[in-house]
């Protein structure tokens, strides 16, 4: 008769063992192979017994059930035997394997939906429109090449591979990183990945010790004077304010104080802001003291689609300020197409003879950094105001060398005689 698997064995606890009642203890096989056997306390020795007992019945059941296999199950079972010995594996684990991987798909969901879902959420949260419009236009490119799938199946290696395929230059490459780290960030916060895999991809190298691009005070005052009114504020206060982006986008009146001579930085959903009062210049203020609201935001509620007709039309792609329909701005302008991966080249002169402006995303910000230490020469003071946590942010990344006549030009600029009190919500 072989040996039984389960045992009934005297069980003497230690005085402080939470289990120092018990007196009897009941060994049996794990149900999982492999794995050490389980164990039972008991009080009394007869009900010791009765476990082990059921304990041998269920166990001599299961090998009945194991010998029932059919021939078809064996021969597979044999077959995946073999074919795994090589590389040192049992049929356990890979079966293990495959049920992990299973529940995690079930818990998943495709790159199209999950890159929904994240910008929804991030709506939700209070993200700015500029930094939710940067996240939809990167996401879809990586929605283009992987959304059907399952967002827990994208490799580290393939998202290095598109990154890699992208024509823009690097600097613009670690941005759709960034975004794409951000989203994976989010679904592994989810439960529909495990990890990060495009926190471990390459990070695009950059050119060292490039310096910022900012614009000169006449193409400042060639923008302001081309603006179209409801654009002057978000303008005016990252050209003599230095906020980011992101910050003048989701700025509300009620944070600028006019009388006080103030604007406050709520951090609150933006991302890189810092809490902090930023003093309103004398030309800050000539250009805000125009508009009358009290509160509501400072942008249109067309802002975007006004935004992307103004930056072409200081680029000199498209010669009015103001958005157009895609056949007006064709026949206006009669723009050819582009091959793939090519950019659209910057004309020096638009065609009124006004020099075009490259316009880039803190090319403002760069700017006001620029112009505002050559007027001040206090980097801690300016690195203050931009809310940089060290002044070496603000050598390394922001600063270009310019004349102190030429920063006295840039916080000269005022708006020009005869300028209307202009309410927003009518200019609309």
């Amino acid at each position: 008769m072989s040996k039984s698997k389960v045992t009934l064995k005297p069980f003497n606890p230690k005085e402080t063992s939470k289990n120092r009642d018990y007196k009897w203890a009941v060994y049996f096989p794990n149900d999982e192979p492999g794995k050490t056997k389980k164990k039972k306390y008991f009080v009394l020795k007869r009900d010791a017994v009765a476990f082990r007992d059921l304990k041998e019945v269920e166990i001599l059941n299961a090998g009945r059930d194991g010998g029932s296999l059919t021939a078809k199950a064996s021969r597979e079972a044999a077959w995946a035997a073999k074919a795994l010995k090589s590389y040192g594996i049992g049929i356990q684990e890979v079966v293990k394997d495959f049920i992990a991987r299973k529940e995690r798909d079930d818990r998943s969901i495709t790159v199209i939906n999950a890159v929904d879902e994240c910008i929804k959420h991030k709506r939700k949260n209070g993200a700015s429109s500029h930094h939710l419009q940067t996240l939809t236009h990167k996401l879809s490119s990586f929605s283009k090449k992987f959304g059907k799938r399952f967002i827990s199946d994208i490799s580290t290696k393939e998202i290095n591979q598109w990154l890699h395929g992208l024509t823009h230059a690097p600097v613009t490459r670690r941005g759709y990183r960034a975004v794409v780290v951000g989203l994976f960030s989010w679904a592994d916060k989810q439960d529909y990945c495990e990890g990060n895999p495009a926190a471990r991809t390459d990070l695009p190298k950059l050119k060292k010790n490039r310096e910022p691009e900012i614009i000169t005070p006449e193409q400042l005052r060639i923008l302001l004077n081309s603006t179209p009114v409801e654009l002057i504020p978000v303008i005016a206060v990252q050209a003599f304010a230095g906020l980011r982006p992101g910050e003048a986008e989701s700025l509300d009146w009620r944070d600028i104080d006019r009388l006080g001579k103030t604007i406050s930085i709520d951090p609150i959903g933006k991302k890189g802001a810092s809490h902090r009062i930023i003093p309103i210049s004398p030309t800050l203020l000539s250009w805000l003291k125009s508009f009358t609201q009290a509160s509501g935001p400072i942008t249109p509620s067309n802002y975007l689609v006004k935004t992307r007709a103004f930056k072409s039309f200081l680029r000199g792609h498209q010669q009015t300020p103001l958005p157009m329909s895609g056949d007006e701005l064709k026949e206006k302008n009669k723009i050819p197409k582009l091959e793939k991966g090519k950019k659209r080249p910057i004309p020096k002169l638009r065609k009124d003879g006004i020099p075009s402006i490259n316009w880039t995303q803190h090319i403002l910000r760069h700017s006001y950094a620029s112009y505002a230490m050559a007027e001040k020469g206090n980097s801690a003071t300016i690195s203050t105001l931009l809310g940089h946590s060290d002044k070496d942010t603000l050598f390394q990344h922001y600063r270009k060398r310019v004349c102190k006549e030429k920063a006295e030009n840039w916080f000269s600029i005022r708006p020009e005689k005869g300028n209307k009190i202009v309410n927003l919500k009518e200019a609309i």
